[in-house]
């Protein structure tokens, strides 16, 4: 069981706005950090709560440690081409790969469905290393 995860907001992100980087403020890379530290303060403290993030994880391991095939109630499982069948299956057999991510179409499938060159090209864009 795999089990990634995304922004979770925790006091970390106060340690962030603390943290000195004033020894970069006359490199090339000043605008792209300045840019780069207000976007992950930013979604770092709108990712989600620790504690629920600790009982889906705790909820995952729970559904893991379930044997195959059992949790159904009587009958068995049914048709397979149902949509019944897969809400069994994930009941029984938790997914492989659990991905706990906030805003996940956006920021985690989107990109993953388009080409590697794109999702550089858009994220060099928003950190204005482009050019």
């Amino acid at each position: 069981m795999h089990t990634e995860l995304g922004a979770i907001a925790t006091a970390i992100w106060a340690k962030a706005d603390a943290l000195d980087v004033g020894q970069y403020s006359q490199t090339a890379w000043a605008a792209s950090l300045a840019t780069f530290m207000r976007l992950m303060g930013r979604e770092g403290r709108a990712g989600y709560p620790a504690p629920a993030a600790g009982m889906v994880i705790a909820d995952v391991i729970q559904r893991a440690g379930r044997a195959p095939g059992g949790g159904g109630g009587g009958g068995g499982a049914p048709a397979p081409s149902s949509l019944r069948w897969w809400a069994w299956a994930l009941a029984t057999r938790p997914p492989p790969r659990v991905e706990l991510i906030p805003h996940k179409w956006a920021v985690w499938t989107a990109p993953r469905l388009l080409p590697d060159r794109v999702t550089d090209w858009a994220v060099s864009g928003l950190f204005g290393l482009s050019g």
